[in-house]
């Protein structure tokens, strides 16, 4: 499910950063978490070395069913985005020392370890943004903004998918819910 933001015709608050962030980032457009490869299997999209945030969807159906690879090496044409059904599942950012190419590699990774997940279901939207408490705003409001998913926050935001996801490895809590991620995609044997 893609969602829009359309800003109030004729008019513009330079205050509203949260306004022109939303415009901003849903005019990025997507990209796929993996590239195929011509061995047949898939390799990381090249993202660049810089910090940012990025959203993660979730594709009804394999990438590789609709979409040609030679369109998946670049920004996805609109006309592909549009025949998709997919639903916004995280948002991330990097900080620090942390640039996109390395956090969404360990995504990838992650998804690509999990049973009933796929790379090829997964489309990325990302925003290199310069400094990071500039992330840190931009990753706060596009989790909270109903404009991107109508339960926020994001369904991955909150059931242990993050690398720091909170409270994870102390000890006390045995049993994970039934909606937690591993619960949901356990790892590959």
């Amino acid at each position: 499910m893609s969602r829009t933001f359309d800003p109030p015709p004729h008019f513009f608050n330079p205050d509203d950063k949260r306004s022109y962030l939303l415009t901003v980032f849903l005019s990025t457009p997507l990209v796929t978490l993996a590239v195929p490869t011509e061995s047949g299997g898939f390799r990381l999209f090249p993202f660049p070395h810089q910090t940012g945030i990025y959203a993660l969807y979730l594709t009804e159906a394999p990438l590789s069913e609709v979409i040609p690879p030679q369109l998946r090496t670049g920004d996805l044409p609109d006309d592909e985005v549009a025949s998709l059904e997919f639903q916004l599942v995280y948002i991330g950012k990097t900080s620090g020392k942390g640039r996109l190419r390395g956090r969404l590699g360990d995504h990838y990774r992650k998804v690509d370890s999990r049973q009933g997940l796929s790379v090829d279901r997964i489309l990325v939207r990302y925003l290199v943004i310069e400094h990071d408490w500039n992330t840190l705003f931009a990753e706060y409001h596009l989790i909270e903004a109903p404009e991107l998913s109508a339960q926020p926050p994001p369904p991955w935001n909150t059931n242990g998918f993050g690398m720091h996801a909170p409270g994870a490895g102390r000890p006390g809590k045995l049993t994970k819910p039934p909606d937690h991620f591993d619960v949901l995609y356990p790892p590959k044997k």
